[in-house]
């Protein structure tokens, strides 16, 4: 039926691996390390971030919630779960512990599941975006609305 998603969610990671990789490179970090000193041990510190940040680049692209006739999956950093219709409350806006707001989802067990793909996001944040998530879950309770 379509994914929902936030695009600062899935491309504010990439961005900031590239900034991130722009500032080493114009500063040149391994120019300070002496060659007789520890630079493969810098190296490898390096590349092992770069690969972390880009693993967790690529688990937030496919963030999402993806809505399909069974039900809906929420795809987030580290998880996927599905939801069929009938356990889904509602979609809501919440807020997380630093006042960004993010789509949850509200199951009629009481829980709340955040929706990683649909906030704003951390460093790049702006009030057209708080409008824009609220857009969001407003499509996406009108699907919900629709399915029962």
């Amino acid at each position: 039926m379509g994914e929902y998603s936030y695009w600062s969610a899935r491309i504010g990671p990439a961005l900031r691996f590239v900034l991130f990789a722009a500032v080493l490179a114009i500063v040149r970090v391994t120019d300070f390390v002496p060659p007789s000193g520890p630079r493969p041990v810098w190296l490898a510190c390096l590349f092992a971030a770069g690969f972390a940040w880009t693993v967790y680049a690529a688990r937030a692209w496919g963030a999402c919630a993806a809505l399909g006739d069974e039900g809906v999956v929420v795809r987030n950093l580290a998880s996927s779960r599905f939801f069929s219709w009938d356990d889904v409350d509602r979609f809501a806006v919440s807020r997380t512990r630093g006042g960004r707001p993010v789509a949850v989802v509200l199951t009629r067990r009481g829980q709340t599941v955040r929706i990683h793909g649909i906030q704003a996001d951390l460093v790049f944040r702006t009030p057209f975006q708080a409008s824009a998530i609220e857009d969001l879950v407003g499509q996406l309770n009108g699907e919900l609305c629709r399915r029962r």
